[in-house]
């Protein structure tokens, strides 16, 4: 069998298209990556922000007396409603497993601190839950979080 110009020219053509085919697909892959971590460094500056918002004694384990609660209780629900949005979106599969085990683990240890789990005991036992039931699902599933059975 001989092979023509036309062979090495075919052979060469389809060799091209499958290559283009891969950086297309590698392309793809690479901008949805970066699209959700762009989505994903909005909520983390969010995050900052909510944060920077709170009294920093909040973040060195104190409680809050009742009328410092209730002036930062607008601040408190924010960040619970960015916490059941989080995991809303995560059950989407729409944050990475990296992020989100992060996220977790913040959200675990946040919970654990007075002034949050002051702050989420007064909102979960007033609001309507369920506009936080996300929350309040995962923390009933957490064994870490002593806002169990805490409703």
């Amino acid at each position: 069998m001989t092979i023509t110009p036309i062979d090495i020219i075919t052979a060469i053509a389809s060799t091209a298209t499958a290559i283009g085919v891969i950086i297309a697909v590698v392309q793809l892959w690479q901008s949805e990556k970066l699209a959700k971590t762009e989505f994903e460094d909005q909520f983390r500056r969010d995050y900052r922000e909510i944060c920077a918002s709170l009294p920093v004694h909040v973040f060195l384990g104190h409680e809050l007396p009742p009328e410092e609660i209730q002036q930062n209780l607008g601040t408190f629900h924010e960040y619970f409603h960015l916490c059941n949005s989080q995991i809303f979106l995560q059950k989407q599969g729409k944050i990475s497993k990296s992020t989100w085990a992060i996220w977790a683990r913040g959200i675990h240890a946040n919970l654990a601190l007075p002034a949050f789990l002051q702050a989420w005991n007064y909102i979960h036992s007033e609001a309507n839950t369920h506009r936080l039931h996300h929350l309040s699902e995962f923390l009933e599933n957490n064994p870490y979080s002593k806002t169990t059975g805490s409703h």
